[in-house]
């Protein structure tokens, strides 16, 4: 991350074939979070980073909010409740709105 990224960017650490990290992505373009994803296999001060603050683990994903609080493979319930406090609305994902529109006709 450059000293030059907006103080409000959300940074999402992760890594190819992280089956966690796309519904963390997803979440997150739903709320129209600034963020920026860095692939920690592609950047290894990422990777550094990441360990620091994982005891040594890359473990992914992690996110860095601008505050510096960190949340390392959050469950979708805890990550909606930290956006939320943030501010931003968090729609379901569009399966779930799917379904909702579909048992209304019913």
């Amino acid at each position: 991350m450059s000293d030059a990224a907006p103080s409000n960017l959300i940074i999402l650490y992760g890594r190819p074939g992280c089956p966690m990290t796309p519904p963390v992505r997803r979440m997150m373009t739903r709320a129209k979070v600034a963020f920026e994803y860095i692939d920690i296999w592609a950047d290894a001060a990422a990777r550094e980073r990441v360990m620091a603050i994982n005891g040594g683990n890359e473990s992914v994903p992690t996110v860095v909010f601008p505050d510096g609080r960190t949340l390392t493979e959050p469950p979708s319930n805890v990550l909606k409740k930290r956006l939320e406090a943030m501010g931003y609305v968090v729609p379901p994902p569009v399966w779930l709105q799917t379904i909702r529109r579909l048992l209304k006709r019913t």
